[in-house]
């Protein structure tokens, strides 16, 4: 998936918290997101590395400006963990559109099947069928928008029946259809004011569940009212899960049975006629079965689709060999933390590593040694850094590792640990064990100073650490190695 075509967006069931973002789509500027977002407005605030949490875990937005911030601690039940990248959530503030924006590190799913070397930071499990269902294509209908869109519909329809009932002399008859599209409208402004998706979705369903039910035992407009059940099979469906439709479906026809059986002429005396009830109950049933076989085949082709895109997109960002972020990743989180490091000013430092000899490595023992070799040193990488450390693989035999909020000394101190640890590690080969050693260039951010010039200090440093003997450790300014 290119790294600058956002096609996932999580929709989550806390009404405070719609949609999940990564970090590197939100460099592209508002314009992206409210492409994104389907062409809304959208008004947002920077936070990056800080953010607020109340004592119960849950994002607190008045206290974005009232205080200083620090860490938020994800609460597993409360937030989805979908691998280490940095995301941000827009939260909608008021019917305005306008959005606040918060960050923090989460697991993601975006994972391939086969893969099992841990990717930027430690290794995570293959997220499930379930939790894949709950992103949606770019392009789908969102559900919040359709049951808008079927509200809009619905009240006009059901006040222009209402309107001719009151015509008919039939004012009891009227009220009850006014009052479903007072209800059907009271949930549409209810879900605009507290953006729950779940509190709209299932006031929907109640709604007209009880709508086509009453159509149906009193027989409104002579009878004929009942044909508007065949709409509620395809809406259920794709408004719900798909056990959910199955289970309204599968009583709804029951209910229709009921009523068209002796037992139902006996309580409401139906005025519809036997060939109407068979064919009605077999035209029913038939649309029923139909529009579960139809979402089932929806909704494998939305998964299969966006496994793909996960596995296209986990390709692009990864090195197939070691796991580690590929070049390109590496550069959007270089700029993303270059971004962060402008407006608060907290330094990061970047290292630099080189394999030692790595051609003799491949001429005396073999490719497949040398393959393991740069397995292990990335092994090494994931086991001795921190979780928000991004380690990359560079190219060949070069690695690359950014340090947030990390200054010379202690980049030093990192890289010291790493060089050790890999030297102290055997590779066996060949009924024998074979060493490797790494020279490390630490630079550290400085001024104004751009990526491409830090990078060039850091490779200054590599190569500072050959000249003198490889397997050590040098800062660009020299002081510490």
């Amino acid at each position: 998936m290119p790294a600058k075509s956002p096609a996932l967006v999580r929709v989550s069931r806390r009404s405070k918290l719609p949609v999940l973002i990564r970090a590197t789509d939100v460099l592209l500027g508002l314009d992206a997101i409210e492409n994104l977002l389907g062409s809304v407005s959208v008004g947002a605030i920077s936070l990056y590395l800080h953010y607020t949490d109340s004592p119960a875990f849950k994002p607190n937005r008045r206290a974005v400006h009232a205080r200083a911030m620090r860490p938020m601690q994800t609460y597993p039940s409360l937030f989805t963990p979908v691998i280490d990248e940095r995301f941000y959530v827009f939260t909608q503030i008021q019917w305005s559109m306008q959005f606040s924006m918060k960050r923090w590190l989460v697991n993601s799913p975006l994972k391939p099947k086969n893969n099992k070397t841990a990717t930027m930071t430690q290794i995570t499990s293959r997220p499930s069928d379930t939790k894949l269902s709950q992103f949606r294509v770019k392009g789908e209908i969102p559900v919040p928008m359709l049951i808008g869109r079927l509200t809009l519909a619905a009240v006009p329809i059901l006040l222009f029946f209402a309107w001719r009932s009151l015509d008919r002399g039939m004012p009891g008859s009227a009220t009850t259809l006014i009052a479903f599209a007072v209800l059907l409208s009271a949930n549409g402004i209810a879900y605009l004011v507290s953006r729950n998706t779940t509190l709209q979705r299932r006031g929907f369903i109640t709604a007209i569940t009880v709508l086509f039910t009453y159509l149906a035992v009193n027989a409104v407009e002579d009878g004929s009212a009942i044909i508007w059940l065949f709409a509620y099979p395809p809406i259920i469906f794709y408004i719900s899960e798909a056990k959910v439709g199955v289970v309204a479906c599968a009583g709804g026809l029951a209910a229709v049975a009921l009523l068209f059986s002796p037992l139902g002429d006996l309580v409401f005396d139906s005025p519809y006629s036997t060939s109407f009830r068979l064919t009605m109950l077999a035209v029913l049933g038939f649309e029923m079965s139909t529009c579960y076989v139809l979402d089932q085949s929806r909704r494998r082709s939305k998964l299969g689709l966006l496994k793909l895109a996960a596995e296209f997109e986990y390709a692009a960002k990864h090195d197939a060999l070691t796991g580690l972020a590929n070049r390109r990743e590496a550069h959007e989180q270089m700029e993303a933390e270059y971004q962060r490091y402008l407006r608060n000013s907290r330094a990061f430092s970047v290292l630099l590593m080189d394999i030692d000899l790595f051609k003799s490595v491949n001429d005396n023992y073999g490719h497949q040694v040398g393959d393991e070799t740069i397995v292990m040193v990335a092994k090494t990488l994931q086991e001795q850094s921190r979780k928000v450390d991004t380690l990359s693989r560079w190219g060949g035999e070069e690695y690359l590792v950014l340090l947030p909020e990390t200054d010379t000394p202690e980049a030093v101190q990192t890289a010291n640990r790493i060089r050790k640890t890999i030297a102290s590690t055997p590779i066996k080969t060949q009924g024998r064990s074979i060493t490797a050693t790494i020279s490390v260039g630490v630079a550290t951010i400085q001024g104004a100073e751009s990526v491409d010039r830090l990078l060039q200090r850091a490779d200054e440093a590599l190569y500072r650490a050959k000249t003198l003997g490889r397997n050590k450790v040098c800062d660009f300014e020299g002081t510490y190695g």
